[in-house]
């Protein structure tokens, strides 16, 4: 008993067909994948830092762990600077060319990429920047 293989046009086959049925709103395009009631420590440690703490009473374990941290940084300057970057954010590092005047770009490439902004603004129907690079490159 030899079992012939159906032979079908390109595009034909029946999982093909199957697969290119439109997707209802509300169904879901992946319905096995990614479970979503996997496990999330950042929830847990949420629900968990409003509860007392053992070690302390009449603390919960979110005011005990700051407590910590601010022990820890009056001692460790490692701690203080990780405080102050929560606190007060991060301290921006400014750019600065040689010498910490200004960065400059060279002539040809400054016009180069006026160009291309120009172009860009044409297609998208923007105005386009008429301001030509002097001769200096400033």
């Amino acid at each position: 008993m030899t079992q012939e293989k159906k032979t079908y046009a390109l595009g034909k086959h029946p999982n093909s067909i199957k697969n290119l049925k439109p997707i209802q709103p509300g169904e879901a395009r992946n319905p096995n994948g990614r479970p979503t009631n996997r496990l999330c420590l950042t929830a847990i440690a949420r629900k968990k830092l409003g509860q007392p703490c053992p070690h302390d009473e009449g603390k919960t374990w979110a005011e005990y762990l700051v407590d910590q941290w601010l022990e820890k940084a009056v001692k460790n300057a490692v701690y203080f600077c990780e405080l102050l970057d929560r606190l007060e954010g991060k301290v921006t590092q400014p750019i600065a060319g040689e010498g910490g005047g200004p960065i400059g770009i060279e002539f040809d490439v400054k016009q180069k990429l006026i160009s291309a902004i120009n172009r860009l603004a044409a297609r998208t129907g923007e105005a386009e920047d008429t301001q030509e690079p002097d001769e200096q490159g400033s």
